[in-house]
């Protein structure tokens, strides 16, 4: 209950001028899903329970929207059905969305022979018994609770592993802001994270990123010596498990942990944004491994 008072001499009615006020309680919108899905199978989005009375409405890839439904279906998803879907929660007139990434992939097949056996003769047929099981693709990676806070609602972008003359050098996992888009990757906050595979010079590391960063953009010889030497300090050696976590804030620059520890930031938007364009400008060296990371993120 509000009552007006004034702060200066003033005529004010005898009658009763208080107001009463009601403040509805702001409905909780926490998104999920059974992602990823293969090809052929049912997307399951869950919305939390909330307080009672709370309306949900869902929106999502290839026009599908569903209005009323707290946990709605799709099923035979295609890839078209991939991306993001954003839940609204309304209750009385305040509303919150949320939102949750779906990955649909082709689905793996795997085989179990049954019993079989007996002698045969040179060129004789044999018939082996078998039954036949798709599988989902293998589960999206988790953002790491390190740098979570340092984007509020990240969304998974895609992930894929990347490998050199047949050697598995380390996979890479992407997370963006809503809103991101591929083509201004460098205007939007993201985070990269490197799972290594196989133990690496952090000096060769460092000397690599210089020359594949030029793929992203023009720097002076004091800008490559000024950031050679930030990255050897920030990039340790490394050996299978072993992760990198970056973060980039187009206004500051970049941050990145080894291993969930926090290293020497660098404080330089275009340093920032040549060194993710490594993996994320259009002149990549790598433009499978920079699709992959895309996946589920607005073109």
């Amino acid at each position: 209950r509000i009552r007006l008072q004034a702060n200066v001499a003033a005529t004010i009615s005898p009658a009763n001028n208080g107001a009463n006020i009601s403040i509805s309680a702001t409905p909780v919108a926490v998104a999920s899903s059974n992602s990823p899905v293969a090809a052929g199978g049912t997307i399951q989005l869950t919305a939390q329970a909330t307080l009672p009375g709370t309306v949900y409405s869902w929106t999502g890839p290839n026009g599908f929207s569903a209005s009323g439904q707290q946990n709605p279906t799709i099923n035979n998803a295609t890839a078209a059905n991939g991306g993001t879907y954003v839940l609204t929660t309304t209750l009385a007139g305040c509303s919150t969305q949320s939102t949750t990434v779906v990955s649909v992939g082709a689905a793996t097949a795997s085989l179990t022979t049954g019993s079989f056996g007996g002698t045969f003769c040179p060129g004789s047929v044999v018939a082996v018994p078998f039954t036949a099981a798709a599988q989902a693709p293998a589960t999206q990676p988790t953002l790491p609770s390190h740098v979570a806070e340092a984007i509020p609602g990240a969304i998974f972008s895609g992930a894929t592993r990347m490998r050199f003359l047949g050697f598995d050098i380390y996979d890479a996992a992407l997370w963006v802001e809503p809103g991101f888009k591929a083509a201004q990757y460098g205007q939007s906050a993201l985070i990269l994270e490197l799972t290594y595979l196989r133990a690496l010079n952090g000096r060769s590391i460092a000397q690599r990123s210089i020359s594949e960063m030029r793929r992203a953009g023009e720097f002076t010889a004091a800008q490559e010596q000024r950031w050679l030497a930030a990255m050897e300090t920030s990039f340790s050696d490394v050996k299978a498990t072993d992760r990198i976590t970056g973060v980039h804030n187009p206004a500051v620059g970049a941050r990145f942990w080894f291993n969930g520890i926090a290293r020497a930031p660098v404080n330089e938007p275009e340093f920032s944004r040549l060194f993710f364009g490594i993996w994320l400008s259009s002149a990549t060296s790598e433009p499978k491994l920079r699709a992959a990371l895309l996946a589920n993120a607005p073109t």
